[in-house]
């Protein structure tokens, strides 16, 4: 779904929008450096980042029925607090902002789902959890 959004967002050549999706990777370097700062911070700019595609597309009930599923929320949750690999997403989201600036649709589709995959391979790494059964939505 995701990927879809992201071609029909780049298919727009909005540069407003695509200024707005750079703000917010910026937002969070910011959020990263800054002493102490809270998790939950960070991940309402990546909400943000995100919800940019979904809103540009009249897509937002979409959005809102993924980004706000309890299981998914809680594995995002669960991935900047124990995960916290920060770096890590902030240089992913610039790879895609990068690939929708350029129309890269032919390497859009396995980066995206690197990224949406990579929270809920990192925690269940983490917590030496095995994959099969744990995430159905």
């Amino acid at each position: 779904v995701e990927e879809r959004m992201i071609r029909d967002f780049a298919s727009q050549d909005n540069d407003l929008l695509l200024e707005d999706m750079f703000h917010a990777i910026r937002r969070q370097e910011i959020i990263v450096t800054q002493k102490n700062f809270e998790p939950f911070e960070f991940f309402d700019v990546d909400r943000e980042f995100h919800r940019i595609w979904y809103k540009a597309t009249n897509n937002e009930a979409i959005y809102d029925f993924f980004h706000f599923h309890p299981d998914y929320t809680r594995l995002r949750i669960l991935d900047m607090r124990i995960g916290k690999d920060y770096e890590v997403l902030i240089q992913e989201h610039i790879e895609i902002a990068r690939m929708i600036k350029k129309k890269d649709y032919d390497n859009i589709y396995n980066h995206i789902l690197k990224h949406l995959m990579g929270c809920y391979n990192r925690t269940l790494e983490k917590e030496g959890i095995q994959p099969s059964g744990f995430l159905h939505f």
